[in-house]
């Protein structure tokens, strides 16, 4: 099943819930579905809750700096990391987003005048080696074709390029006593459930995330475990108590333990596949 196939039924879903809205578009005499996202879905997305904040300035630190010349956002949502690039002094012209849905990048073009290409990451068009840095962001990866989507990075980017990620881990589902989080999992995947739809995640514990991204052509030189000793709170964003605040400061000071997260960041240098 193609991404497209994944990602329709939730969309007509998250219509239901008022988060976008459909409109139908006539070509001669072919119909489409236009999806367009409201006001409270925005405010969903880009909800300041310290959930977000806490993943998000993780992921701004390890962008600014390891982030170079030409750079590519993968599922770049309503642009939050290419406004970013902005701010921190890349050019317009120098970045990119690459999303499957046109509302989704209607919103990103309100904050950043770049370039935009609707599309998926499994086929996509752009020339071989036209990116320095390849960015695909909170659990992205997890709903591709792994092995596509890898192989289609490392297609476009330079022969010196950088991928920087973040994926969902096994133990963002199974969340057991920390000391088990260290070890291994037969987890493959968790199924997101909207309503009467569901989309298939594939997950990972560090060792086959590694293993992975090696077999298609990317050494990673940094890892970082997020949300170690405190569960995040996916889909009903609420603030963090003072213990669960202590417990997340804890874990960002202990990378040692980041293998037991249940997000990993990671930055991969581009190499020869094979090596």
């Amino acid at each position: 099943m193609c991404i497209r196939d994944r990602i329709y039924p939730v969309l007509r879903t998250l219509e239901k819930m008022g988060l976008v809205e459909a409109t139908e578009v006539y070509t001669g005499s072919r119909k489409s579905i236009v999806y367009k996202i409201t006001e409270a879905g925005i405010k969903y997305l880009e909800d300041n809750t310290e959930l977000l904040q806490q993943a998000r300035k993780h992921e701004k630190k390890i962008i600014k700096k390891y982030a170079k010349g030409k750079v590519l956002d993968i599922g770049c949502g309503t642009g939050y990391h290419l406004h970013n690039l902005k701010k921190i002094g890349f050019s317009e012209n120098d970045i990119a987003g690459l999303d499957i849905s046109p509302c989704m990048i209607g919103e990103a073009r309100k904050k950043v005048n770049c370039r935009f290409v609707l599309g998926d990451a499994e086929s996509m068009y752009f020339h071989d080696k036209s990116f320095d840095t390849v960015l695909c962001m909170f659990s992205t990866l997890n709903i591709m074709d792994v092995e596509k989507a890898l192989s289609e990075m490392h297609r476009v980017l330079k022969d010196d390029g950088c991928l920087i990620l973040s994926v969902s881990s096994v133990w963002d589902k199974e969340y057991k006593h920390f000391f088990k989080r260290l070890g291994e999992s037969n987890i493959k995947k968790k199924t997101l459930h909207l309503h009467k739809h569901h989309i298939d995640c594939r997950l990972f514990t560090k060792n086959a995330l590694k293993k992975t991204l090696k077999q298609h052509g990317f050494e990673p030189i940094f890892f970082k475990g997020l949300f170690v000793f405190q569960r995040p709170f996916w889909g009903r964003f609420r603030d963090f108590s003072g213990l669960q605040k202590a417990r997340l400061f804890l874990g960002d000071m202990l990378n040692i333990f980041g293998r037991a997260g249940s997000v990993y960041l990671m930055v991969c240098k581009r190499i020869s596949i094979g090596c």
